[in-house]
């Protein structure tokens, strides 16, 4: 007996004409009977988009059955569909149309993953997650994975990196407050948590981002491409030195870091009456 292959054939599983797959009989199966996927890839509901599910159902009903797989007990397990059964079950409705299939393990996840990422409903961190779990538990290659989901190999290794980030992080990019741009670069950064309030706080792009990064590494922003400089905080010897040296100047004095080694002290006159001040002090000084 042949096996069933993966990938391709899911189409006709998740496509928009279930019906017609070929043991796909429609069943109205009781929503009690129903038990959401424990291995689901997704783990947030957006509440508004759930709630414009759940009106629609009110008025339309459910349009395309969900897809389930028979388990222990005479439930049926989720395989596509969650967010209609949530909603159907939010209305108290007590039927809803379902295709029964039985499916694998790998199956079920894989069509999981892939119902999502059509639908665009994942997180990246959520998407990483289905990714690591196909390649733990299922020993799928990642070569593998990018011919499934039709993806490239590299945007899955970079998703996969993005696990290695803090989870205060991981909650940043779920929560939309960071993209995924600005946490690749935070990627084995040690002070990740830092730096990525610094870029929601402030809504920095990524270019300004690089230029955190950077200042922060001891070295000036890039400024390529209008970037906007980036003060990331510094230590508090810098910052009390700064406030020495601005009042005994009477006038605003940075310091900011040029190499790993140097720094570059900036004062700052508003006319030329502050200038000729700091020149007379400067001067004698040195004299």
């Amino acid at each position: 007996m042949k096996t069933k292959g993966l990938g391709r054939g899911l189409s006709a599983l998740i496509g928009e004409n279930l019906d017609n797959s070929e043991d796909g009989q429609i069943l109205h199966l009781e929503t009690f009977k129903i038990i959401p996927n424990p291995n689901q890839p997704r783990s947030i509901f957006n509440k508004d988009s759930l709630d414009e599910l759940t009106s629609s159902i009110a008025k339309n009903g459910v349009l395309q059955p969900i897809l389930v797989r028979e388990v222990e007990d005479k439930k049926y397990q989720i395989i596509a569909g969650e967010r209609r059964w949530r909603a159907t079950m939010s209305l108290g409705l007590a039927h809803i149309p379902a295709i029964v299939k039985d499916l694998s393990n790998n199956e079920v996840l894989e069509i999981a993953l892939i119902e999502n990422i059509q639908r665009e409903n994942l997180t990246p961190i959520e998407e990483a997650e289905s990714y690591k779990k196909l390649i733990d538990q299922h020993r799928y290659t990642q070569d593998k994975l990018a011919e499934i989901v039709s993806k490239s190999r590299s945007h899955i290794a970079n998703l996969l990196r993005l696990l290695h980030l803090p989870n205060s992080v991981k909650k940043l990019l779920n929560d939309g407050l960071i993209s995924v741009g600005h946490a690749k670069l935070l990627v084995n950064k040690n002070n990740a948590e830092e730096l990525a309030s610094i870029i929601a706080k402030n809504n920095l792009n990524v270019r300004e981002t690089e230029d955190l990064i950077r200042q922060n590494n001891g070295f000036p922003p890039s400024n390529k491409g209008g970037s906007q400089y980036v003060e990331y905080k510094k230590n508090e010897d810098i910052k009390a030195l700064e406030d020495y040296m601005s009042q005994a100047l009477g006038m605003m004095v940075r310091i900011d870091p040029i190499s790993n080694e140097g720094n570059k002290i900036t004062i700052i006159c508003r006319n030329l009456t502050e200038l000729d001040n700091v020149s007379q002090k400067l001067s004698g000084a040195i004299i």
